[in-house]
């Protein structure tokens, strides 16, 4: 049946050629044998479409398991990558380096870094490092507060006893919330190290329940110094070693950057 089906057409007769190329309309006994024509070619097309649909329901089987074929592979050669045979220490060390120039906020790591795979994530949260560098900044509404509120606990608990590296953005006269300082002037003892980014003229006494509790403070930096007035809590921080002051662009007097 294929082989017929794979022969050419017939030529057309002379009398089926002559009306091909004229408009004249066929005598009956033409249009008994034209009609024929059409038929059997209706046939011979439904023959090859038959034929035809075959092969492609083939092939697009074939190309299905291809694709299933493709995906089997991918997954299979992840279990063998590199990236699963470094040693977790070593995962952690690029975390803290990904880290290292950002606060941390969310969506910048170490909060993203939970979402990769269930063993960076158990690394991330088991490494209190990642989470020692906290930055408070003022929130204009009770949703960000309660925003920021969260995110602090979080990071405190996952920080453990890990010394903290603490930002304050936009200090102002204005104290920060209760509730933030509530979570940050207990842990005052883990401070490692302070900066304040100032706004105005500013009397920080918020910061005076930490006297006598900066036993790990090491650098302390002030940015925008200039009618800054600190209440004396610093005297008695037995590590610090370090102090920066950028004055205010309307400070008149000099004040030194390094003390």
């Amino acid at each position: 049946m294929l082989e017929s089906l794979l022969e050419p057409l017939p030529l057309p007769s002379l009398y089926v050629n002559r009306l091909l190329r004229s408009n004249d309309a066929p005598l009956d006994s033409e249009a008994f044998i034209i009609r024929s024509i059409v038929s059997d070619g209706e046939d011979r097309m439904r023959a090859l479409d038959a034929h035809i649909l075959h092969p492609q329901a083939t092939l697009a089987q074939l190309s299905q398991r291809r694709d299933e074929t493709v995906e089997h592979l991918r997954v299979h050669r992840t279990i063998l990558s590199p990236v699963r045979r470094v040693p977790m220490e070593l995962v952690c060390t690029i975390f803290e380096m990904a880290s290292a120039q950002n606060r941390v906020k969310f969506g910048t790591p170490p909060w993203q870094l939970g979402f990769i795979c269930r063993s960076w994530r158990q690394c991330a949260l088991s490494y209190p490092l990642l989470w020692s560098s906290v930055t408070v900044y003022p929130c204009s509404s009770e949703s960000k507060i309660q925003q920021l509120l969260a995110q602090l606990q979080t990071q405190l608990s996952r920080a453990t006893n890990a010394s903290l590296d603490i930002h304050l953005s936009r200090v102002t006269r204005n104290a920060p919330d209760s509730r933030l300082l509530g979570l940050i002037l207990p842990h005052s003892n883990r401070w490692r190290n302070v900066s304040f980014h100032v706004s105005g003229r500013c009397w920080l006494d918020w910061l005076l329940p930490t006297s006598g509790k900066l036993d790990r403070l090491e650098t302390l930096e002030v940015e925008n110094f200039g009618a800054t007035t600190f209440p004396d809590v610093f005297t008695t921080a037995p590590n610090l070693r370090r102090v920066v002051l950028t004055p205010s662009r309307n400070t008149n007097h000099a004040t030194p950057n390094y003390l």
